[in-house]
């Protein structure tokens, strides 16, 4: 069985947002934990998006993300529509791949596997999903309100 979540999870209350991945093993630090797949997780132009019927797109927006790198719409195909935001995200982008994403620490069974929307997302994602963007006066860039830098 094809999944992009390398480690095994489950879905499960989370504290952070309704349901969220919970992991089921030990994962240690810069282990890989997701690999985006094209034979698994689907992408979207936004021109695509718009074609499809509006509740697929709202799907789309809710389930998946749009990457402010590529401008193309993603959506997972495993409990990855499931991850919950966070600014101390348990996940981060490898420095290799941003198609990949390994622990930002080590984890232990019955943390929650979350990332920080920022390394990704759009502005308009962001919006879409109701998160707050703020401008940062120590970085310059715009991110969720409770990302501290």
């Amino acid at each position: 069985e094809l999944k992009m979540f390398l480690v095994k999870n489950h879905l499960g209350p989370s504290a952070i947002h309704g349901i969220g991945v919970i992991v089921d093993e030990e994962i240690r630090k810069g282990q890989v934990v997701w690999v985006f797949d094209n034979r698994f997780d689907q992408t979207f132009t936004t021109q695509e998006v718009s074609s499809l019927p509006e509740i697929v797109q709202d799907y789309i927006k809710r389930s998946g993300w749009q990457d402010k790198r590529t401008g193309m719409h993603y959506l997972g195909g495993d409990n990855d529509t499931h991850v919950n935001h966070s600014p101390d995200a348990t996940m981060t982008e490898s420095l290799e791949d941003f198609n990949i994403l390994v622990a930002a620490r080590d984890l232990k069974v019955g943390d929650e596997l979350t990332h920080n929307y920022t390394e990704f997302t759009s502005e308009q994602d962001f919006t879409d999903k109701n998160l707050s963007l703020i401008y940062c006066k120590y970085c310059g860039k715009n991110h969720s309100a409770d990302l501290v830098c």
